[in-house]
């Protein structure tokens, strides 16, 4: 703006830093409201993360602890635990919990709990000795898809588009 006119400021969602608003991307929070981001890459990031914790906090009430409707303090209690484990991803989070379903489905039929916290601290506590796994074994599919997809085909012509000549070999020379 050099025209002297000042730009309005707003604040980017995950650093809550002030900037032009003509810098950054404009999208929709989890409430509903007007946010802004960096780019659209961190917006659709944003968006992907609330849906992996909706998606978390529905397998852990509904699929794991047998509820019909999510009560506000065990949502609560989802949300606290999942943030202990916030080093990483949602997704992350959220695959773990599905590779380690059987064990935590049979330890919740075997043991005797006597309380729902007891019961999301043993859940989490089963989640956070298997996350480390499950997030090497996730980042090596992402690095080797990755690289896959980096690979070029294989193509016998050089860079100016004509085949290369045959080199002749020398039989003899080799001894």
């Amino acid at each position: 703006m050099g025209d002297g006119t000042l730009s309005r400021m707003v604040k980017e969602w995950t650093t809550k830093e002030s900037y032009p608003v003509e810098q950054l991307y404009k999208g929709i929070n989890s409430r509903g409201n007007v946010a802004y981001f960096f780019s659209e890459e961190d917006y659709k990031k944003y968006i992907s993360e609330i849906e992996y914790m909706h998606k978390i906090t529905e397998f852990v009430a509904y699929d794991i602890l047998g509820f019909k409707t999510i009560p506000g303090s065990i949502g609560g209690l989802i949300g606290k635990k999942v943030n202990e484990l916030k080093p990483y991803t949602y997704e992350v989070i959220y695959e773990t919990f599905l590779k380690c379903a059987k064990s935590i489905e049979s330890a919740m039929r075997s043991k005797n709990f006597k309380s729902d916290w007891n019961r999301l601290a043993y859940i989490f506590a089963i989640i956070a000795n298997n996350i480390n796994d499950v997030n090497r074994q996730i980042s090596s599919q992402k690095a080797a898809a990755a690289k896959e997809a980096k690979l070029p085909e294989a193509d016998d012509t050089d860079i100016g588009g004509r085949k290369p000549e045959p080199k002749p070999v020398d039989y003899l020379g080799a001894y």
